[in-house]
């Protein structure tokens, strides 16, 4: 196993990471104010504006398996992943004519007390479980990512780092509510691009040739190809899977997540989520992009110079492989301050997601009767539980395979399902809570049958689980009567119908 001694960070790296630590913590104590309501502590009192609001929405979703894992699928493959990225324009307008409004309108703290409205308190319970298992297991990859680079960065056994890394990122959770971990999520973009945006430049100074030549290595062994296009639904990166796969597993995530939601509540008002989310499926497109282009460069560089490159035991170690050799001291103080960045983020809004849907969709609902000051102390200690609880399956996630493909298979086993049944609630006039639960279980058996006895790509598992239980509630419910049109207006969606006097004004 490649292991680095902690020589190999010098006075300059171990700076530059305590400047960053530094940073975060006055960020924090700035934007801590004491916490009133479950509403202040869960979703910063709704006083947020675009700005923090993208910027952190776009990082809860950047983490170490982002920054290490796309650039290895790429070292490894092509550029085919990156495809996965234009879904989100497509999500976008499902998002903001079809889903948000309703989050918007009922006033809600987590998305599944829509889910009560409109069906029963079962559904909804059901469906949270269904989102602390995937959000749970999503950060436990999250905590072992990291804890993967800073094994190869300090020398430090694997296990060690994931206690390590699991414990510091819970305590910076606790420090203060959703107000606190938004605006250090700001903060924790800015140095993540930067690191992003420096091993890219230091990759392209070192490597030999210019950039047409580069680009010509590249094409001749076919690290460039974007498209696969087969009709075999057992290959990773066919076309049609990637494009519909992840159209429905973002979907799932932005539309049917209570972390994505979360954040997008924070906002003062439903035209500024509005203009996030145009504005975030955007601006990931070169984020993205510049991390594939590191993973070519990465391949271009060790290409010339394979003697340089030690034996990893999973190509998830080589751009903090890359960093740690090859940049001058302070450098790889950076990255390492940029990874921790990403992991910070990534497990403060999911720690923080999970401690409100354990809070509202299930702990409240057994004691209604204390006050606000009971709720937020049981947050916070959900928030610790819930830490303790990704730590510990991170020791695990190695099973899973490479990093994207870990985090990939987790949303997609359960997000399809999950988003299947907001659709069944928001598209349909007849489905029922009993329908809607039937249809759920069926989704998840598919699923699973297909995730263990079959070779059907995983990028495949969320249409086919939103798929099948949108198919079988429909065709349950159909003999049932349609809902009382009166009754639910705010709970199904209505397609906007112009009056004969408008003029196609807006």
């Amino acid at each position: 196993m490649v292991r680095l001694n902690a020589s190999q960070l010098r006075i300059a790296d171990y700076l530059a990471l305590i400047g960053y630590l530094a940073v975060i913590i006055i960020v924090s104590k700035l934007s801590y104010r004491k916490q009133q309501t479950t509403e202040q502590y869960h979703l910063a009192g709704k006083s947020m504006g675009v700005f923090p609001v993208l910027l952190s929405t776009i990082v809860t979703f950047f983490s170490g398996i982002s920054f290490l894992g796309v650039p290895a699928w790429t070292f490894k493959n092509d550029l085919s992943f990156y495809m996965r990225t234009f879904s989100l324009l497509l999500v976008a307008p499902v998002l903001i004519y079809v889903m948000i409004p309703f989050y918007h309108r009922l006033n809600v703290q987590t998305a599944y007390e829509y889910l009560e409205q409109r069906f029963n308190r079962e559904v909804r319970r059901f469906a949270s479980a269904l989102f602390l298992l995937m959000r749970g297991l999503y950060l436990a990859v999250v905590i072992y990512a990291s804890s993967l680079a800073v094994s190869v960065i300090t020398g430090l056994s694997l296990k060690a780092t994931i206690a390590i890394i699991g414990l510091f990122c819970t305590t910076y959770t606790l420090m203060g509510g959703m107000k606190s971990v938004v605006w250090t999520q700001v903060t924790q973009f800015i140095v993540l691009v930067g690191g992003i945006l420096v091993v890219f430049f230091s990759l392209l100074a070192k490597t030999e040739g210019n950039l047409s030549q580069m680009w010509a290595s590249a094409s001749e062994a076919g690290k460039l190809r974007l498209f696969h296009f087969t009709l075999d639904p057992t290959v990773d990166v066919a076309f049609a899977g990637i494009i519909i796969g992840t159209f429905f597993q973002n979907l799932a995530l932005y539309g049917a997540d209570q972390v994505a939601i979360q954040h997008y509540m924070t906002a003062r008002s439903i035209g500024e989520i509005r203009r996030t989310i145009w504005l975030q499926s955007l601006l990931v497109l070169p984020i993205v992009f510049f991390l594939h282009l590191i993973g070519l460069l990465l391949w271009l560089f060790y290409r010339q110079h394979p003697e340089r490159l030690g034996e990893l035991p999973t190509v998830d170690y080589v751009m903090a492989y890359f960093v740690v050799r090859e940049l001058p001291a302070g450098i790889p103080g950076l990255i390492f301050a940029g990874l921790l960045a990403a992991t910070m983020a990534v497990t403060a809004g999911g720690l923080s997601g999970l401690s409100a849907a354990s809070m509202n969709d299930f702990y409240r609902l057994t004691r209604a009767d204390r006050d606000e000051g009971h709720y937020i102390r049981a947050s916070r200690i959900f928030t610790l539980c819930w830490g303790a609880v990704a730590t510990g399956m991170a020791f695990f996630v190695d099973r899973l395979g490479i990093l994207i493909e870990a985090s990939v298979k987790i949303n997609t086993f359960f997000g399809g399902v999950l988003l299947g049944i907001f659709l069944l609630g928001m598209l349909s006039r007849r489905a029922g809570g009993g329908a809607t639960l039937a249809a759920a279980a069926a989704g998840l058996a598919i699923v699973s049958y297909i995730g263990l006895l079959t070779k059907i790509s995983f990028f495949w598992y969320a249409p086919i689980g939103c798929g099948v239980t949108m198919l079988v509630g429909y065709l349950i419910s159909r003999q049932g009567t349609s809902l009382d049109a009166q009754a639910t207006h705010r709970l199904v969606f209505r397609r906007p119908r112009l009056r004969a006097d408008q003029n196609g004004g807006g």
